[in-house]
């Protein structure tokens, strides 16, 4: 019945198998990877033009997305736990 494999189609979107589930994890992956490395390399080139004006706001950025991550919260539990 044509309707039967339009609904087991549809269904396999709610439940993928391995290989798909696979192929979805490398595409976020790599796209992750992507936008880090492009945010990384606009951080750069905003140094690089005026570094005595950009330097400190590049700085405060630095440390607010440090502030605001699982990492930076580690870093500060282990920099308390030693001066502690």
């Amino acid at each position: 019945d044509p309707d039967d494999r339009r609904l087991a189609s549809a269904l396999t979107a709610l439940d993928p198998s391995a290989d798909q589930v696979s192929r979805m994890a490398g595409a976020v992956a790599a796209q992750v990877a992507r936008r880090a490395r492009a945010l990384s390399a606009e951080w750069l080139e905003l140094l690089r033009q005026r570094p005595l004006v950009n330097g400190p706001l590049a700085l405060a950025g630095a440390c607010v997305m440090l502030a605001t991550t699982p990492f930076g919260t580690l870093l500060w539990g282990l920099l308390s736990a030693g001066l502690g």
